[in-house]
């Protein structure tokens, strides 16, 4: 057996066994030593069928695990049997109207299985987006398509059928709102999510869950560095239970930490700036003239040295680790800037006369102190300065 029918048949001998050895297990329809009941072999080898039959057809997938649960319904495996059905019905079929329906009969068919919790949870979920309105279940069941077609990057087309479904009269509107922030969110459109999140923040202001609304447009804020409007926003969230207290703390945080990281930056930036000052002064003045500094600009020795050492750390950084290739881009390009820039200086200088130790000490400090702190503002822009400090402390990841 191999594939999907394989990955079946385990799930089913792991839902039978609980985990336990088999010498716990008894024979076919006893009950396991805790008075758990345990299937037998014929209800774990059809269970196993059944499932297996989702991934080449999910419509008969469902149908075999319902047919399973009805024929079997004093097995163990019935509720989990209804509960993949109910699933399926959702992520598959995308069907929410007949998923609800499902959800609700594996609470009513087996209220003290575990799957019926999942499927209360789920069920009551599946009830706040259809409610009463026959409608609501095909604004539901396009909204299953949507989520299951998109992309990493929304398309026109995407963006059209959500602002629809936002827009029509069901309870799921404001799920459809939601997403279509996030989308943008991931896109990185961040002004754009900020008006959608602003807008649907006004439409839905009675609406009691206004507050995810409230928290997407905090984080959205947090993203782009307005600092004043996140805790702006943080401070209109309610601050009742445990769990939202601790919300506005961790957006506190956020924020007084962003703050901070932004103080960074701009000291950062100003030692570079610096720095840049210092070794273009004493270009100017090794180049001595106008015909001196067009000499000057010849690229020095140590660039060609330098430019394949550096384009092969940046090739490697985008194309291993896609989150640091931008910043190891940033970097590179500014450090073949001051080995340029400080290489010319010096080579100008030795050819004038006017190589002295106070310029080599210049170009010492100077020269690394632009390219750290160009280092700490690439960083800082793509958010990972919190990761290195967390590596420093705890060291790289291991392989077991």
């Amino acid at each position: 057996m191999r594939g999907p029918a394989a990955i079946a048949v385990a799930i089913a001998v792991a839902i039978g066994l609980g985990g336990r050895a088999p010498a716990e297990v008894a024979s076919a329809g006893s009950a396991s030593a805790d008075g758990a009941a345990v299937p037998d072999d014929d209800d774990r080898r059809a269970f196993a069928a059944a499932l297996a039959t989702l991934d080449d057809d999910p419509a008969a997938g469902v149908a075999a695990l319902e047919a399973f649960a009805a024929t079997r319904p004093t097995s163990p495996l019935a509720p989990e049997a209804g509960l993949a059905a109910a699933r399926a019905s959702e992520e598959r079929l995308l069907d929410p109207a007949a998923a609800r329906r499902r959800y609700a009969a594996v609470v009513a068919g087996w209220p003290d299985a575990r799957a019926a919790v999942a499927a209360g949870r789920r069920l009551a979920t599946l009830a706040i987006e259809l409610g009463d309105d026959p409608a609501a279940a095909e604004f539901a069941a396009a909204f299953a398509r949507l989520r299951r077609s998109a992309g990493a990057r929304p398309t026109a087309a995407e963006e059209a059928e959500a602002a629809r479904l936002a827009a029509a009269p069901w309870p799921g509107a404001l799920d459809v709102g939601l997403w279509h922030v996030e989308q943008l969110r991931r896109a990185d459109r961040l002004a754009e999510a900020t008006a959608l999140a602003a807008a649907l923040r006004q439409r839905f202001a009675g609406a009691a869950r206004v507050d995810e609304l409230t928290r997407a447009a905090a984080q959205l804020a947090l993203a782009r560095r307005a600092w004043s409007e996140a805790a702006a926003l943080a401070d209109v969230l309610p601050a009742g239970s445990p769990g939202e207290q601790a919300l506005r703390a961790e957006l506190a945080a956020a924020v007084a930490r962003g703050r901070q990281l932004d103080r960074w930056r701009r000291a950062a930036m100003l030692v570079a700036a610096l720095g840049l000052l210092a070794l273009t002064a004493s270009l100017l003045h090794a180049a001595g003239d106008r015909r001196g500094l067009v000499a000057a600009l010849r690229p020095p020795l140590e660039l060609w040295y330098v430019a394949p050492v550096l384009g092969l750390l940046v090739v490697a950084a985008a194309t291993g680790f896609p989150d640091l290739g931008h910043a190891v881009a940033w970097i590179a390009a500014a450090g073949l800037g001051v080995t340029y820039l400080s290489g010319a200086a010096l080579d100008a200088a030795r050819r004038r006369g006017r190589h002295d130790r106070r310029r080599v000490l210049v170009h010492a400090v100077a020269a690394p102190a632009v390219v750290l702190a160009l280092a700490a503002v690439a960083l800082l822009d793509a958010q990972l300065v919190d990761v290195l400090l967390e590596t420093l402390r705890a060291g790289p990841a291991r392989g077991g």
